[in-house]
């Protein structure tokens, strides 16, 4: 007699590739000699995509099951952007990061075929339809990494590695700064796997709080250890460019809420169509799909 009481989600590919993830992140994890914020939203980010997978196929209605594979497909998403972090700070060479990237694609093109699946209709992917090289070798795989905003916000990680660092700041706060600047960059990213506008700007939002949060720091840095006036004024500039660009493409989600509430699918595409006006050089890609059993 047939067992009835399988685990369907252990028959789904996208379930295994995403446990090799997994287990390298864990072994990223056990290498690093510091605890930068990055490793524990790896660690986080690269669980939730399992977890969500397996929520997903819990689910009786394709509604459910989308609303999961789409958390797992921003938590993919959230994983690339700590394999960049992990790039810009030298945990991990641009040949890992790259080939790290190319698995998570990997998962992200899976995920979308299994919302397309449920919904029986084009599902837009995160993914770009070339994967280009940028600077030092580094390759672009998803749209989030195109926009100007996400490569200011990577900037600004690096800044407060480099230039803070240098300084007398106490631990603590550049604890804080480092912890403020990364959440800038993985919201955004995260932000831009989800489906539904709302959701999409609610990462903006986050992304930006932490923006505004971290020139608090700065201005607090500055009372306590006197920064050099220009290592103050640089930082908050990176941030006031990060602040207007985030703000813009928050109100851009105000303007289209309505028109997502009266036609959800013509509207996703018109606000991937809108987002993609701020990424150089990007598009979207069709990889590899996987149907939903």
């Amino acid at each position: 007699m047939t067992d009835q009481a399988e685990f369907w989600h252990e028959k789904l590919h996208v379930y295994q590739h995403t446990l090799s993830f997994v287990s390298r992140a864990e072994a990223l994890i056990a290498e690093s000699t510091n605890a930068p914020a990055v490793l524990d939203h790896l660690e986080r980010a690269s669980e939730s995509i399992a977890e969500q997978i397996v929520n997903g196929n819990t689910q009786w209605s394709a509604a459910a099951k989308c609303r999961y594979f789409d958390i797992a497909r921003g938590s993919a998403l959230e994983c690339a952007a700590c394999m960049d972090i992990c790039r810009l700070k030298g945990l991990i060479s641009v040949g890992r990061c790259n080939e790290e990237k190319r698995q998570l694609r990997m998962i992200v093109g899976m995920l979308a075929g299994l919302i397309r699946a449920q919904h029986r209709e084009v599902c837009e992917s995160c993914e770009a339809d070339e994967v280009a090289t940028g600077e030092q070798g580094v390759e672009f795989h998803f749209d989030h990494e195109r926009l100007e905003v996400y490569q200011l916000a990577l900037g600004f990680v690096g800044w407060v590695d480099v230039a803070i660092r240098q300084t007398k700041v106490g631990g603590r706060r550049r604890t804080k700064l480092d912890a403020l600047a990364t959440s800038i960059v993985l919201n955004i990213a995260e932000g831009n796997g989800r489906s539904d506008a709302a959701d999409h700007r609610s990462f903006l939002e986050i992304a930006h709080r932490s923006a505004v949060r971290a020139a608090l720091q700065l201005d607090l840095v500055n009372v306590k250890t006197a920064l050099p006036l220009a290592t103050l004024d640089e930082g908050k500039q990176k941030l006031r460019s990060i602040v207007r660009m985030l703000l813009g493409m928050r109100g851009y989600f105000e303007e289209t809420d309505h028109a997502q509430r009266g036609d959800s699918t013509s509207s996703k595409n018109g606000i991937r169509s809108g987002i993609r006006s701020g990424i150089k050089n990007g598009a979207t890609d069709r990889a590899s799909q996987e149907g939903a059993p």
